[in-house]
């Protein structure tokens, strides 16, 4: 009685192969109902943020600050120093 035959382990087999499969569906199904909730959650966070759009009439309120700061955001870029940048002229694209 201490042998094990072939139709056990086929048996055995089978049955873990069939128990690992459904465990695999039902985690996938988890995740795919999780995934929803996330986007259902993002979206009404984007539906109650407002809608700004551009204004053509564009002016710049404080330009050395801001020129300052695109040339500092130019000399990090290209790994210069920020002595040897010189913006000329400002245009809004």
């Amino acid at each position: 009685m201490n042998n094990i035959t072939n139709a056990l382990v086929l048996c055995l087999g089978i049955v873990i192969i069939v128990i690992g499969i459904i465990g695999l569906v039902l985690l996938s199904k988890l995740i795919v109902l999780a995934n929803k909730n996330i986007n259902n959650i993002d979206n009404t966070v984007l539906n109650s943020q407002k809608t700004i759009l551009p204004d053509n009439n564009f002016e710049i309120i404080n330009r050395q600050e801001f020129i300052a700061a695109v040339s500092a955001a130019i000399a990090e870029d290209m790994g210069t120093d920020i002595s040897g940048i010189r913006i000329l002229s400002v245009k809004k694209v």
